[in-house]
């Protein structure tokens, strides 16, 4: 394969990652193993609090 094909098969090729990067990055955003756990932790707590508020308050 003679050189310019070489540099413009590698531009090619480097437009087309940081094309992914970008739609990776910028569009799909941060998968963060952390973040979904806390997004758990925080339906939880809204379940909890929400079974709490339909009780009865026997405190009385």
């Amino acid at each position: 394969m003679p050189a310019a094909n070489q540099t413009s098969d590698l531009a090619a090729l480097t437009g087309r990652l940081q094309a992914h990067v970008r739609h990776l990055a910028g569009e799909i955003g941060e998968r963060n193993v952390f973040q979904a756990a806390l997004a758990r932790v925080v339906m939880g707590l809204q379940a909890a609090l929400t079974a709490m508020a339909s009780r009865p308050d026997r405190s009385q």
